[in-house]
């Protein structure tokens, strides 16, 4: 649904300005003075302004003049850009794009702390801790991921077609994860940090038990966040990575030499420029090989587990379906092979399915899931070292990329078609 003329109006006026000021060569010297000062080289002192809570006076709410929520919040967006430009004059660079967040959350603790608000106007508020007894600890549960896919593709597609010819409208695809990722405050939440303070003394045990509960529930929402690809760089400067082409492009001919004409692919999220490097991969290595085309057997999702059931649902369930489906990692793989169970199809007589990751979980004999390694502890500890050397560089360098290959692990989910099992077998008794 399109923003109304009025919104679509005032959102395009503020996108020119925003446009004007983000592409004025004084942002292209603060960049450069920003990588000489993080490469610790000598500079003019650098300046940076944060208002924080003044903001609801500077740009207060009710001066805003869309009606619509999402293009009141872009509204809002565009005027702190250009207040900044304007007004502020710091060393804050001022980027000529609209990055559209994720609509994401997660399911919580098992047990919801409250606020307890001042009487004052903009008081301060404290915590209604929900932890009142030291053996409610016993309720709280794991918090799980939930990523609103739909929800953010729609804000993009909206906020588009309101300015995406003045301004780069993208999906940024970077959690803003500092609270959910403190567990220092997640307990003063749930405890109260003034009984904290007491229980440090009379139930040390407790409080180690409690920060090693949480610990361990951030860490899992953290490997869900990277399982499902919603992390990206915090920066758009060194990057280490693996090579999608080469990966997408073995799998797809390693398909092919089975006899399989028609290959299905899940497509990861729309905006990740990772997702596109494999889809325009997928689609070079169908028309060089000179195999089935058809948009029909591209699934647009994104990186989970319920992403390539749907996905497996979908293909499978084609008028004419694919003999063999790519998934965009092998969380999606294992969904296309749930998918195909259901559908009392077997994998791989009835479908091939590849995966890419060769997560863990790929090699267990139950899943046997043939898919793309990637190198990744190689990769981690390459970006690892790439960090250090910047921080401890006398002087600033050049952007750094480093691709690691990728190579195909064959086992158990691929083999060929069963009209090309049927011919190579009467070609034999023949």
């Amino acid at each position: 649904m399109a923003f109304d003329a009025h919104d679509k109006q005032i959102l395009r006026e503020l996108a020119r300005r925003v446009a004007e000021i983000g592409h004025h060569p004084r942002q292209a010297e603060r960049r450069e003075m920003w990588k000489r000062h993080n490469g610790l080289q000598k500079t003019k002192p650098m300046v940076l302004i944060f208002p924080e809570g003044a903001w609801s006076e500077i740009l207060p709410h009710d001066t805003l003049q869309c009606t619509d929520g999402l293009a009141r919040r872009i509204e809002w967006h565009l005027r702190h850009k250009i207040y900044y430009w304007e007004r502020l004059r710091d060393d804050n660079v001022i980027e000529p794009r609209i990055n559209i967040g994720l609509v994401w959350s997660h399911t919580g603790w098992g047990l919801q702390p409250g606020r307890i608000h001042s009487d004052v106007a903009r008081g301060a508020w404290h915590p209604d801790p929900p932890i009142k007894d030291p053996s409610d600890l016993a309720k709280l549960r794991f918090p799980d991921l939930v990523v609103d896919d739909e929800a953010t593709q729609r804000n993009y597609e909206q906020v588009a077609d309101a300015v995406g010819d003045i301004i780069e409208v993208r999906i940024h695809r970077r959690m803003h994860i500092w609270g959910e990722s403190s567990i220092v405050r997640e307990l003063a939440m749930l405890r109260g940090l003034d009984q904290i303070m007491y229980d440090m003394i009379d139930r040390r045990d407790w409080v180690h038990e409690a920060m090693s509960f949480l610990a361990e529930g951030t860490h899992r929402l953290l490997d869900q966040m990277e399982a499902y690809g919603k992390l990206d760089l915090a920066n758009e400067d060194d990057y280490v990575g693996s090579d999608n082409k080469q990966g997408i492009t073995e799998a797809v001919e390693h398909l092919a030499d089975l006899g399989h004409r028609r290959i299905g692919f899940v497509r990861g999220p729309q905006g990740s420029t990772t997702a596109a490097e494999r889809l325009e991969a997928y689609l070079a290595a169908v028309e060089r090989l000179d195999l089935e085309p058809d948009p029909a057997l591209v699934y647009h999702g994104d990186y989970t587990l319920p992403t390539g059931y749907r996905a497996g649902m979908a293909l499978l369930k084609l008028p004419k379906r694919p003999t063999a489906i790519l998934a965009s990692n092998d969380l999606n793989a294992m969904g296309v092979m749930d998918a195909a169970m259901e559908l009392e199809l077997d994998v791989p007589d009835d479908v091939s399915v590849v995966g890419l990751d060769d997560i863990q979980l790929a090699s267990f004999r139950r899943i046997n899931l043939t898919t793309i390694h990637l190198q990744k502890r190689s990769m981690g500890a390459a970006a690892a070292e790439m960090l250090m050397k910047r921080v401890r560089a006398k002087r600033s360098q050049p952007a750094r990329q480093m691709i690691y290959p990728t190579h195909l692990v064959i086992r158990g989910t691929t083999a060929p078609p069963k009209s090309a099992a049927a011919t190579r077998k009467t070609r034999v008794n023949k």
